[in-house]
């Protein structure tokens, strides 16, 4: 198929390094506005940040879940899953007010899959390990008072070590209004839109939410993330969270199967503990439970070749982040 996966990484990864890295929250699946990679507005309640402060800002992230064995509804099975990978971002505010935010990262999956029936192209193991490569960004700008407008995008790639560049990309990218109600409360309102593969684009509204409830106290909606952010102490936080995520990989070939695809869905209600380490890197440890998740396998011609509806797991999750 042309340029391999790992070829196609390495290049995602060299133009990285030889741009910058940034501090931003991380994105919602499967397809992020961005974070405002600081809050640079005097409503904030925070310090006005300086002139070389407010330029520029760098954020680094290094993180790892485990999924312990969940049964699978399908072939008596079981699925356990690891996950580790990291993420650079760089924000930086621009003449006139707007701000921009670039963000890169990547992750590498291991599963383990057991089953008396094929999962798919007659194989009860059809794969181990697959990687995703994302790069997003996110623009905004003054629309008029309190409010700004914004645009991003996303390129994903995403399959087994050796899948091609061409079968295994998407994309996707969100257009919206942020509107600042108040010193406390933002309301967002956006389209999100996302290629998949094997299968027809999406394109959804929704609305967003961050509402400072108290000097202490953060809540946050966007996208399929709910969020609420405490701090505990001047050094530790707590972030309490339910989350959809959407992961989709192209496999290479099973049996007579030309490039599967797995798509793995999940629902999670999770809690983070956040602890600064110095002032600029925290530990973050946490847990949580995967209410619903959903192993489907797609045949080249976008037919469903098995779904794997897994039972509720607990999982792990241990992150830094570095702020540069």
């Amino acid at each position: 198929m042309g340029n391999s996966y790992n070829s196609s990484l390495l290049a995602l990864v060299g133009a990285a390094l030889v741009g910058s890295v940034a501090h931003a929250q991380s994105t919602v699946r499967p397809v992020p506005r961005i974070a405002l990679p600081l809050d640079w507005s005097e409503s904030s309640g925070a310090a006005v940040p300086t002139e070389d402060e407010a330029r520029r800002s760098i954020d680094v992230e290094l993180h790892g879940t485990y999924l312990p064995a969940a049964g699978t509804e399908f072939g008596g099975g079981e699925v356990s899953t690891q996950r580790m990978g990291w993420s650079a971002t760089i924000g930086r505010e621009l003449e006139g007010g707007a701000r921009a935010a670039l963000r890169l990262s990547t992750e590498a999956s291991f599963y383990d899959l057991s089953s008396s029936a094929p999962f798919v192209g007659g194989s009860t193991g059809p794969f181990n390990d697959v990687y995703e490569t994302r790069l997003g960004g996110t623009y905004y700008a003054p629309f008029a008072q309190d409010i700004d407008y914004f645009g991003g995008f996303e390129l994903v790639l995403a399959g087994e070590p050796d899948v091609g560049i061409t079968g295994g990309t998407t994309m996707g990218g969100t257009l919206g209004l942020a509107y600042r109600a108040d010193e406390d409360l933002e309301l967002t309102l956006g389209l999100l839109a996302f290629s998949r593969l094997e299968d027809d684009a999406v394109i959804v509204p929704y609305i967003g939410l961050r509402w400072r409830m108290t000097d202490s106290v953060l809540l946050t909606a966007e996208g399929n993330r709910v969020a609420l952010e405490t701090e505990l102490t001047d050094s530790i936080d707590l972030d309490l969270y339910a989350a959809y995520a959407q992961r989709q990989y192209r496999l290479g070939d099973v049996g007579a199967t030309r490039e599967p695809v797995l798509r793995d869905e999940q629902i999670d209600f999770g809690a983070n503990l956040g602890i600064a380490l110095t002032d600029a890197a925290t530990l973050r440890l946490g847990a949580g439970i995967t209410i619903w998740r959903e192993l489907t396998f797609l045949d080249d011609t976008g037919a469903t070749a098995s779904e794997n509806e897994l039972d509720p797991e607990p999982f792990v999750e241990l992150g830094l982040s570095i702020a540069l």
